[in-house]
């Protein structure tokens, strides 16, 4: 049982305080009786033995009437002292200024209660001092141990809710990077697949028989991306299997195209975002020229923790050139969300390489991202 969730009003039903406020009292009275008995000990022994019990009765009942009134004063120095200052910074030198104020404030309750007891025992010269002993240490006791107790529940409430707070904070900034993600990847996907459907238009003019192996590979490849649809994360070795399928298709399409995919890289034990290496190697056909004088060569392989994309420049001419370059950036933006690490893309005039980092499992920035 807590004694500080007695004038706790906004986490402790009424009904709960009063109860314990009445264990906190009842506590109270028996630790004032003991300390009384001790203190006023030697006045017991002197009094006749007839008179004993009849003075223990009446002590005992100006006892309950007392700390009833000492506690219940010291529960209101604690409400003050706690409104005043709680709204301020917090340290252990305020903390032990309030426990200061608290036991001043009983200590002049004390006083009083003492004083008045002077007066109404004029005879007993000694009974303001037995007073205030007693009641001091019953009080402080037990204000100062409920009061430091609520102090740390409070300082414990709100360390929980600052946290359900950064809690839900993340999950919503979580929520907001995943929808992003597969914003990201829908575009992604769509990309290639219009452009595959207006390679495929194509062909059956010009090929009908090569358009009929493109549309198996094609639909092979479509279903890899139904598969992967809700995934933002796929082992790099489907990611290769998809890149090489994709390869073939190209050489139904295309002349002078030569995609070499290093088979080491499907013993790899890491992962990739779907359609990223693939994505690299088709802007690489996409954004150059290759025919029977020219051969676009595309190398896919590794390096330390990064997948490699290189190839040989063959700039285009006339209304076929330029790129805007947003679909290394998507990709970019991609693998930032997921791992907080970027790529590395490098033109030296002959060659445009573009190095994608590895993610592993502890490089994700949230257990709960679904992959």
């Amino acid at each position: 049982m807590s004694y500080f969730s007695i004038f706790d009003t906004s986490s402790t039903p009424v009904k709960d305080r009063k109860r314990r406020y009445f264990f906190l009292l009842v506590n109270a009275i028996v630790l004032s009786w003991v300390v009384w008995s001790i203190v006023n000990f030697r006045n017991y022994a002197a009094l006749p033995q007839d008179e004993v019990l009849k003075e223990v009765l009446v002590d005992m009942l100006e006892s309950v009437i007392e700390v009833t009134v000492l506690v219940s004063l010291s529960i209101l120095y604690c409400k003050i002292i706690f409104r005043i200052f709680w709204g301020n910074e917090r340290t252990l030198s305020k903390l032990f200024s309030q426990v200061i104020i608290l036991t001043l404030l009983n200590a002049l309750t004390s006083l009083a209660i003492g004083w008045l007891y002077r007066v109404i025992y004029p005879t007993d010269e000694g009974i303001m001092l037995r007073i205030f002993i007693s009641d001091f240490t019953v009080v402080s006791i037990l204000s100062t141990t409920y009061f430091v107790s609520f102090l740390m529940s409070r300082h414990r409430d709100e360390k929980e809710a600052r946290l359900l707070a950064e809690k839900k904070a993340a999950e919503e900034k979580l929520t907001a990077a995943q929808a992003k993600l597969d914003k990201l990847a829908l575009q992604t996907n769509n990309h290639f697949i219009f452009n595959s459907f207006s390679t495929l238009g194509g062909m059956i003019k010009t090929q009908p028989d090569d358009a009929e192996k493109f549309l198996q590979g094609l639909s092979a490849m479509y279903r890899y991306l139904v598969r992967n649809a809700d995934r933002h994360l796929i082992p790099l070795k489907d990611e290769i299997q998809f890149t090489e399928n994709y390869a073939k298709l190209v050489h139904y399409r295309y002349d002078g195209v030569r995609i070499k995919i290093d088979d080491a890289l499907r013993k790899t034990d890491a992962l990739v975002t779907p359609v990223s290496i693939q994505q690299l190697v088709e802007n690489a056909v996409k954004h150059n020229r290759h025919g029977d004088e020219e051969q676009l060569l595309v190398e896919v392989f590794r390096i330390e923790d990064y997948i490699v994309v290189r190839n040989n420049i063959l700039e285009l001419s006339g209304k076929e050139a330029g790129s805007t370059g947003s679909g290394l950036k998507n990709l970019a933006d991609r693998i930032r969300l997921i791992a907080g690490k970027d790529i590395i893309a490098d033109n030296d005039g002959a060659t445009f390489t573009v190095r994608v980092p590895l993610i592993y499992e502890e490089d994700l920035n949230d257990e709960s991202m679904d992959y």
